[in-house]
């Protein structure tokens, strides 16, 4: 359980570190995003994690700056559990419900059909569910404490100079942010679990997960997002809004990069808690990424109940 975050914060000196991109692309070529040119409607950050890994469920965060500093944090979630038989969930139902009498509808007509080949049983799903939603409410908890942190670091300027690829943060400094992140966006986390990962593939479920951080920002602003503008090369299929894709988005946008920092210490955590679950896979030292270590684990023991079973490094082992 992420439990040490107020020591952490405690002890955390802070630094005014510029950060560079050491990937293949010159960060210099890269032309940052005024996401502000989309106004006036509301302008949604997106990114994702874990698509890389041997197990676990991916992860997506939608960021939405709000111009007041909220001392609450706002944060929410949505995983599979939401699922009807008609493949549409509550908030999408809701969202219709909303635009029935729009003559147009072309923005809010959205139809799911993204998880009618999932085939892993209600009951597995449901297991899985109510352990994602276990998690979320300790994890929320476990920030609460740094919501209102030293004042100074509050600073939206200070915040914004700090967000940057999550993967070129340390976890400290991850760890650090996240609650400050949440006192001035609104941030909404998708969940694509196991089953679907392995029915879809984990693109798909990537993009499944973003979507459900869309309509789940959607159903609490009870209105339409004006733009999405989503890390990667890859649109939300069958979610009819303005989407622009950027390349190496979480360097060049603060809300992307806002996104994929709460959504990496989220499913960080995530795994953690779920090592005690399964404490044999030390999901807390890997996060189910293909590590030495990992790849040694499952060697010796075989796939557990959260590895993707069709993925190369699990498959050979099941």
């Amino acid at each position: 359980m992420p439990c040490s975050r107020l020591k952490l914060a405690l002890v955390y000196v802070t630094s005014m570190t510029t950060y560079t991109d050491s990937s293949r692309l010159d960060p210099s070529l890269l032309e940052t995003v005024d996401w502000t040119l989309y106004f006036p409607h509301p302008v949604l950050g997106l990114d994702e994690v874990g698509r890389g890994c041997l197990a676990g469920p991916v992860v997506a965060a939608g960021a939405l700056f709000t111009p007041t500093p909220n001392p609450k944090l706002q944060v929410w979630y949505q995983s599979s559990s939401l699922i009807l038989t008609d493949n549409k969930t509550k908030i999408e139902i809701e969202i219709e419900k909303k635009t029935n009498n729009d003559p147009k509808n072309e923005i809010l007509n959205v139809t799911q059909k993204d998880t009618q080949n999932v085939t892993q049983t209600d009951i597995q799903v449901e297991y899985w569910d109510k352990l994602y939603e276990e998690f979320f409410n300790h994890w929320k908890q476990s920030l609460a404490p740094l919501s209102s942190y030293s004042k100074q670091h509050q600073e939206l300027n200070w915040i914004n100079a700090s967000l940057t690829d999550s993967k070129k943060l340390s976890a400290q400094k991850r760890n650090f942010l996240v609650p400050l992140i949440l006192s001035h966006y609104q941030v909404c986390i998708g969940l694509s679990n196991l089953s679907e990962i392995n029915s879809i593939n984990i693109l798909q479920a990537s993009l499944l997960a973003m979507k459900r951080a869309v309509l789940t920002h959607e159903q609490i602003l009870n209105q339409p997002m004006g733009h999405l503008l989503i890390d990667g090369n890859q649109k939300i299929k069958d979610l009819a809004r303005p989407q622009t894709t950027l390349i190496k988005g979480d360097l060049r946008c603060s809300l992307i990069s806002a996104a994929s920092i709460v959504a990496k210490v989220f499913r960080d955590d995530l795994m953690d808690f779920l090592s005690l679950k399964m404490p044999q896979y030390q999901f807390e030292k890997h996060k189910g990424y293909p590590s030495p270590l990992h790849k040694m684990i499952l060697k010796n023991i075989g796939p557990s109940p959260l590895h993707r079973i069709h993925f190369k490094g699990v498959s050979e082992f099941k």
